[in-house]
């Protein structure tokens, strides 16, 4: 788990994964600093990863490891 801050002027964020496709625009309240923590599980049974993104206001450009 990993959370680091991320600035938009334009109050758009997008998200895109190496498999292709559109990119994902999660709602967003505007344009401002946000911090972004995400969590990774790798499923080994599976060989594949699940990510959960979570974005909220907040300032701080420092990255932080929440867990290993």
């Amino acid at each position: 788990m990993v959370e680091f801050g991320l600035g938009t002027s334009s109050g758009r964020i997008e998200l895109a994964g190496q498999s292709g496709g559109a990119p994902s625009r999660p709602r967003r309240p505007g344009q401002g600093h946000y911090r972004i923590r995400l969590h990774c599980r790798v499923s080994e049974r599976e060989d594949s990863q699940h990510l959960l993104i979570m974005s909220f206001p907040g300032r701080g450009d420092r990255t932080v490891n929440l867990k290993r």
